[in-house]
């Protein structure tokens, strides 16, 4: 029989709930900087609460050992209730707008998430606003031992633990057009999905850290990595479009879009169609990008304007990013 080592950290948060205490709740006899527990979950925008991993899985082993259920029937249990971590990255320009038009960048990255499986306290130090990620070949996918080594409680142990996507984004275009058709179509300001994924050798070690030290030390040159030309055609596609913007519309629009694991909708199905009409990518209702993302990957949106006199002005954009953690 073998046995699972319980973190030191779920057994604190399963003391504080022996207390009596909610996990968002701290005790009125003792300071609050002290009681507060650690990668305790928060209360998001409409009062809902969302689990951290540790909550999960002090709820996880409290239900399986009051109930004596199976554990399959428990973790179908937190998939009912969506007991999901969330994680969420937003971007904010309403003390300036942004804006992207075929005069100057037709492409402008906007906000990437958090890596899958990873919170808020380990993403502090990256840069989530900043610059995309550089195009090249992935060598080698981080293995999932040393992932673990980057956090103080348990990964997801799913291959594919991501359950849904949402992104939300306020925007509107130039508020006038030539082209005629029904709300979204002939719209040339769109916004898309887009992936990064983790290099094992981006990865840093204190041994790897040492070896690099060595070689500059012996005055050996670093090695040169090859240069690579990528091409991404600003079309719109139908796989990776989020949403276009109503067409010639001047008033800020606010756009919220799902895309989920259960997703099913294939693309040369009405309901593909009725998405294209919805200003949607017509590939985007199978699930496939939510199911293929594994642990460590990124979820970046660009915002995109394409042909004179076209621009998409942003006010706000955010990616909120839902994974089971057992």
């Amino acid at each position: 029989m073998s046995l699972r080592i319980i973190p030191a950290n779920i057994i604190s948060r399963l003391q504080a709930l022996g207390t009596g205490q909610s996990p968002d709740t701290p005790n009125e006899d003792e300071p609050a900087a002290d009681t507060a527990p650690r990668h305790a979950g928060s209360r998001n925008e409409n009062g809902h609460y969302d689990p951290s991993p540790i909550d999960v899985a002090v709820v996880r082993i409290m239900l399986a050992k009051a109930t004596k259920l199976p554990v399959d029937v428990v973790d179908g249990i937190f998939e009912l209730a969506e007991y999901w971590v969330r994680t969420t990255t937003a971007a904010d320009y309403s003390g300036n707008a942004l804006y992207v038009s075929s005069r100057s960048v037709q492409d402008r990255f906007l906000v990437r998430s958090l890596p899958i499986g990873f919170t808020s306290e380990h993403g502090g130090d990256l840069d989530l606003k900043g610059e995309p990620a550089p195009a090249k070949p992935l060598k080698s996918t981080v293995p999932a031992n040393k992932l673990a080594r980057m956090a103080d409680y348990p990964l997801p142990k799913l291959q594919g633990p991501v359950r849904k996507v949402v992104f939300k984004f306020t925007s509107h275009d130039q508020g006038w057009s030539g082209e005629t058709g029904s709300l979204y179509e002939n719209s040339w300001t769109w916004f898309e999905a887009g992936l990064e994924r983790l290099e094992d050798s981006e990865i840093a070690i204190e041994e790897v850290i040492e070896e690099k030290k060595e070689d500059a030390e012996n005055g050996e040159p670093a090695p040169q990595e090859p240069q690579f030309q990528y091409q991404f055609p600003l079309i719109q596609s139908p796989k990776w479009t989020v949403c276009r913007n109503k067409r010639a519309h001047r008033d800020w629009q606010d756009h919220t879009i799902t895309w989920a694991c259960y997703d099913d909708v294939q693309a040369d199905s009405d309901g593909s169609k009725a998405l294209e009409e919805n200003g949607r990518g017509r590939e985007t209702g199978d699930g496939e990008f939510v199911r293929n993302l594994q642990l460590g990957d990124v979820v970046t949106l660009w915002a995109k304007a394409r042909f004179p006199g076209w621009v998409n002005n942003i006010l706000a954009a955010s990616i909120d990013v839902y994974w089971a953690a057992t």
